[in-house]
């Protein structure tokens, strides 16, 4: 591990503070230094710091010894943490006020359970965490929900059925834990951390302009104030003798009206992180 910051004061054996005062420079550099952690007893344990490190696990005896690597942090493409959601288009875990959505997480391999660790959100989600056992890699009963290859992998789909809806903003911490089996029989565990952005939903508003007489078109302008990018329109003129021309989907329609007088606009607009806005 690399001298200075708090890596070796953060640094934990199975959740507890381990060896902050038996770090020793390394001899070919000293701007890193080194720990043993000697005498482990079988079973499973976990090391972890907020600064990255290299790890190995070794033993030895006069028949047989062995050597491998205890892990390393290395982002995986193929691992997306999303939402899902009537209208939601960002990979990224975002979504606005009001707006339902389930969470969903795809991994590279097939998964022995996941934990979910719900505590952080902005609103009562009942339990706060959840835990899901999976028996099989097919979709369906006891698997993923779904299953998709990109370059020859299989990425494996998985979620909480529970539909969640929060009326708060800001940014909140969820944490995973999925379990896997690995070749030889033994367990490994993966913690994916990431946030959960909660947008405030967009303030609908539009103008228009027209020379007041029939026959003449009105050209509508959006100007609503949007968190984040909107990417779907809906108008309703209120004018239903015009046929098919009574709808619009672009963002700055125009419409020429079928006769003299008053109608009643409505406007729809909806944002990437799937928030609807109506005036």
């Amino acid at each position: 591990m690399r001298n200075g910051g708090t890596g070796q004061s953060s640094f934990r054996f199975d959740g507890a503070p381990y060896g902050q005062d038996a770090w020793v420079p390394h001899p070919q550099d000293p701007t890193y230094s080194y720990l043993y952690i000697t005498n482990i007893t079988s079973g499973n344990h976990t090391i972890s710091s907020d600064s990255g490190f290299n790890a190995a696990a070794y033993g030895y005896g006069s028949a047989e010894t062995y050597g491998y690597s205890a892990g390393a942090n290395v982002k995986d493409l193929y691992q997306q943490i999303s939402v899902a959601s009537q209208y939601a288009i960002e990979p990224a875990p975002s979504v606005c006020k009001g707006s339902p959505f389930r969470f969903r997480v795809s991994l590279p391999y097939c998964a022995d359970s996941i934990k979910w660790n719900l505590t952080n959100l902005p609103g009562p989600p009942a339990p706060s965490m959840v835990v899901t056992n999976y028996s099989t890699c097919s979709p369906g009963a006891g698997g993923p929900d779904s299953t998709t290859v990109v370059n020859g992998k299989t990425l494996y789909w998985y979620s909480i059925p529970t539909t969640y809806n929060f009326t708060t903003s800001g940014s909140f911490q969820v944490l995973m834990t999925v379990y896997k089996q690995n070749t030889d029989g033994c367990g490994n565990e993966q913690e994916i951390e990431f946030d959960l952005n909660v947008y405030d939903p967009p303030i609908p508003d539009f103008t228009w302009t027209g020379g007041g007489c029939v026959a003449e078109p009105v050209l509508f302008q959006d100007n609503s104030s949007t968190p984040r990018p909107s990417y779907l329109w809906f108008w309703d003129f209120g004018d239903p003798s015009s046929g098919a021309s009574n709808t619009a989907s672009a963002q700055n329609p125009s419409h020429t009206f079928s006769g003299p007088g008053t109608y009643n606009i409505k406007f729809h607009t909806i944002t990437t992180p799937d928030a609807s806005a109506k005036n």
